[in-house]
């Protein structure tokens, strides 16, 4: 049996993914590894209406489930698993993702972000046959690593002041990404912290930290440069700023990033911060 999860199976459904999720060969880099941030997410899929999480059961028991983080603006949704108890993975994720299409919008980009060592999923890809994005490495700085360095130029803090010259410079360099610039700006002081660099007047680059709820780790989620400006320094030292922020908060164990397997010159930069390669996880999208 094929069904759309409610509330009483919000256990089950964080059971089943938290088991999968721990191991390589059946992660998905959209869930938490944590056990209360995995019943979190799934009770806000199941209560708001925009998202979903299909259960796949045999004789009662959930063998299946992938939940949906839908942007209705962008018409997409981020796929939390497939998480499959069962030999028939394919069969099932595919009934799975058949049954979501009929509770969402018939436009909506399912996207898929997994471990490359999860060889099911790649095998899901390619039945369906899905259009790769490419590899993203995600790379991890131990506190015990961290070695200050020194920063050459005047970084600020944004202010409201400046939101929205961030906000154009942001969907400049990172049109349709799948954060805004507004999103960034609405989150400030919540999970996000935001740095820029002016030069003579003019926002050349920016950086911003996401804070993980509950966690001891930190995200430099974006460091960006406008183009012109670039090959002066400018991204090492938003880099070494948002590591010295990060660290002084004494609660912060590790910081994390994400970059493109391709851009070897970025991650030879933060190899030389003493950052290290945690996982690989490869970009899927499929309609």
């Amino acid at each position: 049996m094929i069904k759309e999860c409610n509330l009483e199976e919000i256990k089950s459904c964080a059971d089943l993914a938290f088991k999968l999720n721990s191991k390589p060969e059946s992660s998905s880099a959209y869930c938490s590894k944590k056990y209360k941030s995995i019943c979190k997410d799934f009770e806000h899929m199941i209560s708001d209406e925009e998202h979903a999480v299909v259960g796949y059961y045999e004789a009662d028991k959930l063998v299946g489930v992938m939940g949906f983080f839908v942007d209705v603006d962008k018409h997409t949704a981020d796929c939390v698993g497939p998480f499959i108890d069962d030999a028939s993975f394919l069969d099932i994720a595919k009934d799975i993702l058949d049954f979501a299409k009929t509770l969402l919008n018939e436009s909506t980009r399912f996207n898929f972000y997994f471990d490359q060592r999860n060889t099911d999923c790649l095998e899901l890809m390619k039945l369906l046959n899905a259009n790769y994005n490419g590899n993203e490495c995600s790379l991890k700085l131990e506190r015990i690593n961290y070695i200050p360095k020194s920063i050459e130029v005047n970084i600020e803090l944004i202010s409201a002041e400046n939101s929205d010259v961030l906000i154009k410079l942001h969907d400049n360099i990172f049109p349709g990404t799948y954060v805004s610039g507004t999103d960034i700006i609405n989150s400030l002081g919540r999970n996000r912290q935001a740095y820029c660099i002016f030069e003579h007047g003019v926002m050349v680059g920016y950086g911003v930290l996401r804070i993980d709820e509950g966690s001891s780790n930190l995200c430099v989620e974006i460091l960006a440069v406008d183009e012109q400006f670039r090959g002066k320094g400018y991204g090492k030292a938003l880099l070494s700023n948002s590591l010295k922020q990060a660290f002084s908060d004494e609660s912060i164990k590790s910081v994390y990033l994400i970059v493109d397997d391709p851009n070897s010159v970025a991650k030879n930069l933060y190899f030389s911060y003493g950052f290290e390669l945690e996982v690989e996880n490869l970009s899927y999208s499929v309609k």
